[in-house]
């Protein structure tokens, strides 16, 4: 009778507890309901809690049942901070309302997650394209995904060519789905680094100066320097699709062609003697 008194009465003792634990795990319950939709752990985890939470209500648990749930309560109060954090991070970036700026957050936590990346480098990246390019911050993170997806971070450098590139694709007129496209172009020409898309862009500064050596490497391959001029003057013509054309009258005489070895020395200038088959390739990219 006393063995059974006794555990009738460690059992009043935990049940007592219980429900002090649950009136105090009640608040971060519902904090940690919207983590649920941020994250896979989040979603395995916040539902196994709230599942265990509800289960306290009148039962009788052990201490280690209740303290398990405490450590299980404090792991994800960490991750509702973390949000929290990542949330002010992307306040200082994008000036949009709390309903957007949570949907930019979770989107930056999740794309940081699946592929590894540093969430302040995606959230930076992701502000480079609202800037250049007018795109909305999930419209730029649905970008970059995309273009992860495609192999255009296959070197690790997309975010950072996001960020140092960006401005150098708007002067040359190339849109934001054209940049990730170039990015991925040139990873899969075998060209690392930056030696591409740094073509581009002395290729771009290029065609403004028109310097005599570079007059005559466009006439090499048949194209006027006074027309190109004017077309870029005029607005017919972006840098880049000129930079498209040279591509195309370049890839006809073929790379080992004197006429090309003038254009990547005059054009392109020493990022284009690295990345060859790039150039040849940019008349492709749509």
């Amino acid at each position: 009778n006393k063995k059974y008194k006794g555990a009738a009465t460690a059992m009043s003792k935990n049940s007592k507890e219980a429900k002090k634990l649950t009136s105090k795990l009640k608040p971060l319950n519902d904090k940690l309901k919207d983590v649920n939709k941020t994250t896979t752990e989040g979603t395995k985890g916040v539902g196994l809690y709230s599942k265990a939470l509800s289960a306290l209500k009148g039962a009788a648990v052990s201490i280690a049942v209740i303290g398990g749930i405490v450590a299980a309560a404090f792991k994800f109060k960490q991750i509702a901070s973390e949000i929290d954090k990542v949330k002010f991070q992307a306040k200082t970036f994008f000036d949009v309302s709390d309903k957007m700026l949570t949907r930019i957050t979770k989107k930056s936590i999740i794309l940081a997650k699946v592929y590894d990346k540093d969430v302040n480098e995606v959230l930076k990246a992701s502000n480079v394209l609202t800037k250049q390019f007018g795109l909305s911050g999930t419209q730029a993170l649905d970008l970059i995904e995309k273009g992860i997806k495609k192999g255009a971070d296959v070197s690790g450098e997309l975010l950072e060519n996001i960020k140092e590139y960006s401005t150098q694709f708007k002067l040359a007129g190339i849109t934001a789905e054209q940049g990730i496209a170039i990015i991925t172009q040139q990873v899969k020409q075998g060209v690392f680094s930056d030696k591409g898309i740094d073509a581009i862009k002395e290729a771009t500064l290029s065609l403004r100066e028109l310097t005599p050596a570079t007059k005559e490497a466009l006439s090499a391959i048949g194209m006027s320097s006074v027309e190109i001029q004017k077309e870029i003057t005029n607005g017919t013509k972006t840098y880049f699709e000129v930079i498209q054309e040279i591509s195309r009258k370049t890839k006809e005489f073929g790379l080992n062609s004197a006429e090309a070895g003038l254009i990547i020395a005059d054009v392109f200038k020493g990022a284009g003697e690295d990345a060859g088959d790039f150039i040849l390739a940019l008349g492709d990219i749509e």
